[in-house]
């Protein structure tokens, strides 16, 4: 006999743009708060604050209650930039315009990388530990989208690097 974990309650929390997936503890039919029928949604942290969100079956006998707490991006106070020369950059002369999306974002054993450029750019992906030892690292070549599935070794925090031609965005993500 198998013995289910059911009515749970769990409580996360994501940084701002973080995507999280969250999973029914139960098999058979679902109902989620937004409307959603399958038993995994994923939830895109796109403003802070707290968010409960909830899944039932069809006869509201079985749910599961998550709250997530999005945090807001830290300020990031810069001294005063000085121009010598005005440059404008373009959306299309931006390759990371369309920035990565990492999730889910805690994980529990891989994260998902996507990102569209809009133009042909050479394109890799780098993890890292906290100590800057390379976990995974792979040049994915000159491509205008990417799809890559990254494996997280063990529980903790790691930094995550994708790099578009001259341009890189680097991203913590966690393993639970």
């Amino acid at each position: 006999m198998t013995t289910l974990n059911l009515h749970k309650t769990t409580t996360l929390t994501a940084k701002q743009a973080d995507t999280l997936q969250l999973t029914a503890s139960w098999p058979g039919e679902y109902r989620w708060s937004a409307g959603q029928t399958t038993r995994s949604i994923r939830y895109v942290a796109d403003k802070a604050g707290t968010f409960p969100i909830g899944v039932s079956d069809g006869k509201q006998c079985l749910a599961d209650a998550f709250t997530i707490t999005v945090t807001a991006p830290p300020v990031v106070v810069t001294p005063p930039v000085v121009v010598v020369s005005p440059v404008v950059i373009t959306a299309t002369e931006d390759p990371l315009g369309n920035r990565p999306r990492i999730f889910p974002n805690p994980a529990h054993d891989r994260v998902s990388v996507e990102l569209s450029a809009g133009k042909r750019t050479e394109t890799s992906v780098r993890l890292t530990d906290l100590q800057g030892r390379i976990i995974y690292q792979k040049n994915i070549g000159s491509v205008t989208s990417m799809s890559e599935l990254v494996n997280l070794p063990a529980a903790g925090m790691y930094l995550l690097q994708v790099q578009v031609g001259n341009q890189s965005q680097t991203q913590e993500v966690v393993r639970q």
